[in-house]
């Protein structure tokens, strides 16, 4: 049986992947800040949740992501040559944009209930996390770097799960909305000193322009205020049924489908043309209205899962 609280949260999460790409490419100092904020807790949120339902069929949902991923990949090479025109040679090891996520959740699945037995693992984790960041051999290369730097909340959520522990209780929605208000000024005030591909974890410290000895403080930081963030978001997804409560378990031909349209945005340069404030409420609610327009495609991924189901009958 479904649970309404966790489908709400993750339409809302959605969508807001698909509004954060398409803020990516926008000018401006507050839209930055809003972008970073965004970043802040969707993929945590994103990944806890993926954690807590780790446990449920993890053998199918495992053949289902490298079928995706092989699959899409695919379909984003020719994308990057024929469309985007870029010369990278084909490479099926390093992901795709949001092609990451799939080469993830199949490393996190196959791990954790390995790695979950270890004492102290979640702290031991954070430290690797945080010094993976010194290493240059850490990069895009099957997303080795965002694996692990967000494997805690991978961990937090399974390890929920696996001891059948109740969520902590919601804060009240004005301490939530007020973290996040709170959290959007910060990122205003703090500007490059906190570099916009420091949110991305794709990459060590010092490709960001961090080179100081000390630079893992700058993501210790980051897991702080995500863990802030995070906890206020969940606060405010709606704990009952919802119109879009249906919508949460189809949100995967939205994520796969909208970064084709958010990588040729980019391409044409399209977010110098927002420009005015009614330009850019009009390109956010576009990006809304984008997610719920790549519902219906989620019947081309039916023949996959079935795939992938007869497989693990095999």
């Amino acid at each position: 049986m479904r649970k309404p609280y966790f489908d709400n949260a993750k339409w809302l999460l959605m969508v807001l992947v698909v509004v954060g790409h398409a803020l990516e490419i926008v000018p401006g100092e507050r839209t930055l800040a809003l972008y970073k904020l965004i970043y802040l807790f969707h993929m945590p949120c994103f990944v806890l949740i993926t954690g807590y339902f780790s446990t449920q069929d993890a053998g199918k949902s495992i053949l289902y992501f490298l079928i995706l991923y092989v699959l899409f990949q695919t379909a984003y090479l020719l994308f990057q040559q024929n469309v985007l025109h870029s010369d990278l040679p084909t490479r099926y090891g390093y992901p795709g944009h949001v092609l990451w996520y799939l080469i993830a959740c199949v490393v996190w699945k196959v791990f954790t209930p390995y790695l979950a037995r270890i004492r102290f693992i979640l702290p031991l984790m954070v430290i690797i996390a945080l010094w993976v960041g010194y290493d240059t051999s850490f990069d895009r290369h099957f997303a080795i770097s965002r694996i692990i730097v967000y494997f805690p909340f991978f961990l937090i959520g399974y390890q929920f799960a696996k001891r059948k522990r109740k969520p902590p209780k919601p804060l009240p929605w004005p301490i939530a909305l007020g973290i996040l208000a709170g959290l959007f000024f910060l990122l205003v005030w703090a500007g490059e000193r906190l570099p916009r591909a420091l949110f991305l974890h794709t990459a060590p410290y010092a490709a960001v322009g961090l080179e100081m000895d000390y630079a893992f403080v700058f993501r210790l930081l980051l897991y702080f205020l995500s863990a802030a963030a995070s906890a206020a978001f969940l606060s405010l997804a709606p704990t009952r049924p919802t119109w879009y409560s249906g919508l949460g378990a189809r949100t995967m031909p939205v994520f796969l489908l909208h970064s084709f349209l958010a990588q040729y945005l980019t391409y044409i340069q399209f977010g110098q043309r927002i420009d005015t404030p009614w330009k850019w409420c009009l390109y956010v609610l576009g990006a809304v209205a984008l997610a719920f327009a790549l519902l219906p495609f989620g019947c081309l991924l039916k023949p996959l899962e079935k795939l992938a189901d007869m497989g693990m009958r095999k």
